[in-house]
């Protein structure tokens, strides 16, 4: 039989409490850093505002579902709805894509449940990220075919 050394289980315990401290550490981090480059992103869009204005006279910046086949792409729209959701004006951004409007807060109310996770010092804050994306594309795509069909 073996027999651990004195302080085995100890330094065991130390070992692994530090590494979930670590592991804690870094999906703060990540979750900094992305809510650092969303809050950038924002900063950004009246610059993108004003290149997409110069561009456009020069450049073709169509939708190429829209053009070539006649239809609306899930996204269609999506730009001046998010800009109606940072106005405030959510009838606006409803009528120019609900589709958008549902993912932005089922985002929303994601990145609430990853935060909570977080204080609460869960090793995974979001389990089940890939699903919930999953859950997402196929709501925008069955948004696509219902707003084109039905």
């Amino acid at each position: 039989m073996w027999i651990r050394p004195r302080g085995s289980a100890e330094r065991e315990h130390a070992m692994k409490e530090k590494a979930t401290k670590t592991e804690a550490r870094k999906h703060w981090i990540v979750f900094a850093a992305f809510h650092a480059g969303i809050g950038i992103l924002v900063l950004l869009l009246p610059l993108y505002g004003r290149l997409v204005q110069k561009l456009s006279a020069h450049i073709y910046m169509g939708c190429f579902l829209r053009d070539f086949f006649g239809i609306l792409c899930p996204v269609c729209g999506g730009t001046h709805s998010v800009k109606a959701l940072l106005r405030g004006d959510f009838a606006e951004a409803w009528h120019t894509n609900a589709g958008v409007v549902c993912a932005i807060a089922a985002a929303i109310s994601a990145d609430g449940v990853i935060l909570v996770n977080l204080i609460r010092g869960r090793k995974r804050p979001f389990p089940h990220g890939s699903q919930f994306a999953l859950a997402v594309l196929l709501w925008l795509l069955l948004f696509g075919v219902v707003r084109n069909f039905f």
